[in-house]
Formats: structure tokens, C-alpha cells, sequence
């Protein structure tokens, strides 16, 4: 009788809910004759469950549809839990706020109805932690839920790296993220045969120059690059010539045009060198002055006018630098006023043999203080001329008045140059010496330079003596040097014995070296050497490529500098 009842309160409810939403539905599919068969059996499985069917009215209709002639446990079961399932399904995805959003046994979780876990409801699976704050099942809560290099991240057990060691190689730890990616800190995070570079893993190519090493080819600037793989090359700016020194090569600017010429002073040229870098000075000779950049031979006589000069006549060319032989007067002829006058069968009595008038013979004043004797028939001046040596008092002979004057130059020592520090007043020039006391031992005063005597190299005590020496032996003089450990003069980073050589002095090269061309396209030089006090003044001795040699900087060629280390 309570079986009868129960099952009767329970049609009711089933009527009721068909009679507010399913009454068309089931009319429309014509399964009359179903509704006490699906009353039964939804009776029998959802007792206890009146809120998760709640608004499940369509399903349930379906399922009255489907159950139709169904009458077996079995089947009433099967119905019902494909039912939950799918119930479940679609809560799940709802959208909520807060927990009573949700169906029963749910909780609100990111915005979703999740399945709630608990001691009652354990998880299982993937997702096999509880997470007591959040009630839901998650991978992990802490990092001891999960494998060993892992770390829990948003409640999933997931590889974090803390440093790069944790990377395969080519790749690097993001500390940020937490994660390996692409790229390096260090050559360590590179793969064998790699390095790192900019960030990034790049293969080792063989080094060729040392990084940021410098050099010289032609006029460009080679600059090795970081990795040592290959030369950079860069064109020197105009102006500028690239040298190179042992310390590195750069584009210098230039201070001179090469191969131009400028005065220093009034007395020395100054010849710009191949570079344009330096310049070379070089003493006008003869007494010679020097003007927009050239060298002229000093003034000696009136430009075009006649002289006597040793007892002969000559004359003066137009520039007045030198004189042309007019006439060699003979023994029975005498040089006056620039010309050659007979005494010969000139005269009977010493009447015939007036006096003649006073001239000039070079800087000698030429008089005569009373008339010849007739000796012979030709007069005879020699008992009563007289020559006076002008330069015995600093003047000069003028030929306009035939007498010593005051030398009308205007220069003073003060005016001189470095290299002929001495002024000649008579010829109006600066020169190194006036007389042998000013020259060094063994040498002596010759047209205002000093000599060195005999065969080897001449005698020095400064670079000047050698400069002016190396003039007078027909050099240009430059390089010119005075070896202060053998007082004699050199051509600096120059020997004599081997192709190139050009040594004026003709000097050897120091004791244990010998004189050999230059192997890096230089001039000459003494090879040999083990340190620099072994080589000449002003002479390094340098290591290059395994060869020494004394030589100065500039001598050492184009790649010599770079090549070539300093002992």
C-alpha cells in the first residue's frame, strides 16, 4: 500500500511537469502509451535527485521518447547515466560569478562551474590534486606534486629553468618566463665548432689577424675585425695617407703636398717627403739663398759686368751668380777694369809707361802709386803696384769705384740656419765654418764646409757636419747622420754592399751585422743585430719575421712597421 502510494505521488509529479511543458511534444511525436512505462522508470533512478532535474524537462521527454517499450533495469540505467553525463557536459561550461551560479557539487573557478573535489570526491587522473583553496582538481599544488625538474605553474606540473645550464645548447634560460629559448649569454651555450656573438650562436671561422689589429695597404686603412676572420679595409680621407708605426697604423693628415718644396728659412729648403707626412732640410750651397721654394746661387758679381779675377778677365752673367772667362792675360799682359792690357814694345823710356788706373782683382784692390819702368821695351809695374786684400778688414772690393768698402750685405748670424750657423760677410752667405777650428777632428774648412779627409766616412760631432759633408760629396744630404758611438757620418737606415745600398759616406755597417737588402721592400740595411745598442745613432734594431736589422721607422717599408717588433 506505501509501494502504491509512493508510485502514485510520483505519477503526479511526472503529470504535473508534462502537463506545464511536454504535453505538445509528446502529442506531436504520437508515443502515447510510453508515459507509465518512463514514470516508472525515472522514478526508480531519480529518487534523491529532484534538483539536477529540475528545467531537464526536454531531456526527459526524450528520454520518455526513447524508453518507449523499454522495460529492463539494465537498459532504465544506461538511460540515465548517458542523461547525467550529458547534464554534466553542459554545466560545466557555464559561466559564472559566484559558487550558487552553479549545480550542485559544483563550485565557481575561473569564471567556470567546475566539479568540486574534496575527502568525499578525491581526483583522479591527470588532474589528480586537490587544491584546497580553489576546491577543484588540478595536475599540482606545490612543486612536490610534481617530477623532478619541474615546477607547478597555474596548477600544471611544467619544466622552469633558472639558468642556462638547464638549456640544451644553442638555447638560453628567459628567467622571465621561466623557459629555454633560442640564443646565448656565453660561448658555454654554444654547440662544439660555435661561439657566441650578438646574442646569438654563430660558427668559429678561422682567425687570420689578431681582432682590431691595424695595417697599411696602399693608402687604405685595414682594421681586423673582432673575430679575427678577415681585414676591413678603409680608403684614407683626402688629406690624409695611411701610416704605419709599431704601435698600429692610422690615417694621418698630411702637412705638405708630396714632392713640393717650401723655403724654412732664407737659407734652408724644405723638401716635403713621398708621404706628404714630413719634410726634409736641406741647406742652400754656395753660399746660395732661398726663395719660393728653390735654392738660388748667391750674388758675387755685378750682373753683366766686366772683372778681373786672378789676373784674368771675366764676366759677370746676367743673374750675377757666377762668371764666364773673358780673356787669360799673358805674362807681358796686365787685367785692368775687366780686360787684358799689353806692356809689351809699349815704350823706350819709363815716360811711355804711365800709371795705370786702380782696379779690382776679385776682393783685391789693384793700384799703382807711380807710373812702370821700360824695361825691355815693355813697362814694368811690378815694383810700383799695390795690392790690398779687401777682406783682410771685412770688406769687399767695388768694382764701380775700384775700392774696399763695407760689405753691403745685410744678413747677421741671427739670420742663419741651424745647419750653417756662420756668416761670410764678404760673400754675404752662412756657412758651417769659416775656418778649420770650426770643423771636427780630422776635417777641415772648404768653401765654407767641413771636409772629412781620405777613403772612409768623414769625422763628425753633430748631423750637421754630415749633412753639409754629404753635400759636398755630391748627396742630397738627407739622412744624413753623425754615429756618435764612432764620431763618424752615416745615411741613416742605409749600408752600402747590397742592392739599394746608396751610402755616400760609403760606411760600414756595426761590428757583427752585415749589410743586406731590405726583405720588406725598404732600402738597405745592417742586418744581424741582437738588441738596439748594437745599431748606429738614431737606429732601432728590429725582429722582423725572424731576420733583424738596424733601421729607423720610416725605412722599414709598407708592412714593416706592422711585421716588425723592437728589441
Amino acid at each position: 500500500m506505501r509501494s502504491f502510494s509512493l508510485r502514485y505521488i510520483t505519477l503526479l509529479t511526472v503529470l504535473t511537469a508534462l502537463a506545464s511543458g511536454c504535453g505538445t511534444e509528446t502529442a506531436s511525436r504520437g508515443r502515447t502509451g510510453s508515459i507509465p512505462d518512463q514514470v516508472e522508470t525515472d522514478t526508480g533512478l531519480s529518487s534523491g535527485d529532484t534538483t539536477d532535474n529540475t528545467g531537464d524537462t526536454t531531456d526527459n521527454t526524450g528520454d520518455t521518447t526513447d524508453n518507449t517499450g523499454d522495460t529492463t533495469a539494465t537498459d532504465t540505467a544506461a538511460d540515465t547515466a548517458a542523461d547525467t553525463a550529458a547534464d554534466t557536459a553542459a554545466d560545466t561550461t557555464v559561466g559564472c560569478t559566484v559558487d550558487l551560479d552553479c549545480r550542485g557539487g559544483q563550485v565557481c573557478s575561473g569564471g567556470q562551474c567546475r566539479e568540486a573535489c574534496g575527502p568525499a570526491d578525491p581526483c583522479t587522473g591527470d588532474l589528480s590534486v586537490c587544491d584546497p583553496d580553489a576546491r577543484i582538481c588540478v595536475g599540482c599544488v606545490t612543486a612536490t606534486d610534481c617530477a623532478d625538474a619541474e615546477s607547478c605553474v597555474d596548477g600544471a606540473c611544467r619544466f622552469v629553468c633558472d639558468r642556462n645550464a638547464d638549456c640544451e645548447p644553442g638555447q638560453r634560460c628567459d628567467l622571465a618566463s621561466g623557459s629555454c629559448v633560442a640564443g646565448c649569454d656565453a660561448d658555454i651555450d654554444c654547440p662544439g665548432g660555435q661561439r657566441c656573438q650578438a646574442g646569438a650562436c654563430v660558427a668559429i671561422v678561422p682567425q687570420i689577424c689578431s681582432p682590431f689589429a691595424s695595417a697599411c695597404e696602399g693608402n687604405n686603412l685595414l682594421i681586423c675585425r673582432a673575430d679575427g676572420s678577415a681585414f676591413d679595409r678603409n680608403p684614407c680621407p683626402t688629406g690624409t695617407v695611411c701610416s704605419a708605426s709599431p704601435a698600429g697604423a692610422a690615417c694621418e693628415a698630411q702637412i705638405c703636398a708630396p714632392g713640393t718644396s717650401s723655403c724654412f728659412d732664407g737659407r734652408t729648403l724644405a723638401v716635403c717627403a713621398a708621404d706628404g707626412l714630413s719634410e726634409d732640410f736641406v741647406a742652400c750651397t754656395g753660399g746660395g739663398t732661398c726663395a719660393a721654394g728653390v735654392c738660388q746661387a748667391a750674388s758675387i758679381c755685378t750682373p753683366n759686368a766686366l772683372l778681373c779675377d786672378g789676373g784674368d778677365a771675366y764676366r759677370c752673367n746676367a743673374a750675377g751668380t757666377a762668371t764666364t772667362l773673358v780673356d787669360n792675360c799673358t805674362a807681358t799682359e796686365i787685367c785692368t777694369a775687366g780686360a787684358c792690357v799689353s806692356t809689351a814694345g809699349r815704350c823706350t823710356t819709363g815716360l811711355d809707361c804711365p800709371a795705370l788706373p786702380t782696379s779690382c782683382d776679385g776682393n783685391v784692390r789693384v793700384s799703382f802709386r807711380a807710373g812702370g819702368a821700360c824695361v825691355g821695351g815693355t813697362c814694368d809695374y811690378s815694383a810700383v803696384q799695390r795690392r790690398t786684400n779687401c777682406e783682410l778688414t771685412g770688406q769687399v772690393c767695388d768694382d764701380a769705384t775700384a775700392s774696399c768698402v763695407a760689405s753691403a750685405c745685410p744678413l747677421t748670424e741671427a739670420d742663419c740656419p741651424f745647419d750653417a750657423p756662420l756668416l761670410d760677410a764678404v760673400a754675404c752667405t752662412c756657412v758651417a765654418c769659416l775656418s778649420n777650428g770650426d770643423c771636427g777632428s780630422g776635417q777641415s774648412c772648404t768653401g765654407g764646409t767641413c771636409v772629412g779627409g781620405g777613403g772612409g766616412a768623414s769625422d763628425c760631432t753633430n748631423d750637421t757636419q754630415c749633412t753639409n759633408a754629404a753635400i759636398a760629396l755630391g748627396g742630397t744630404g738627407a739622412g744624413a747622420t753623425c754615429d756618435l758611438n764612432t764620431d763618424s757620418c752615416y745615411t741613416l737606415s742605409t749600408c752600402n754592399g747590397a742592392a739599394g745600398g746608396t751610402d755616400v759616406f760609403d760606411a760600414d755597417c756595426p761590428s757583427g751585422t752585415t749589410c743586406q737588402a731590405s726583405l720588406l721592400g725598404g732600402r738597405s740595411n745592417c742586418s744581424g743585430c741582437t738588441s738596439s745598442s748594437q745599431c748606429r745613432t738614431g737606429e732601432t734594431c728590429y725582429n722582423c719575421t725572424g731576420t733583424t736589422v738596424c733601421s729607423d721607422a720610416s725605412a722599414l717599408g709598407p708592412f714593416g712597421a706592422f711585421l716588425c717588433t723592437p728589441l
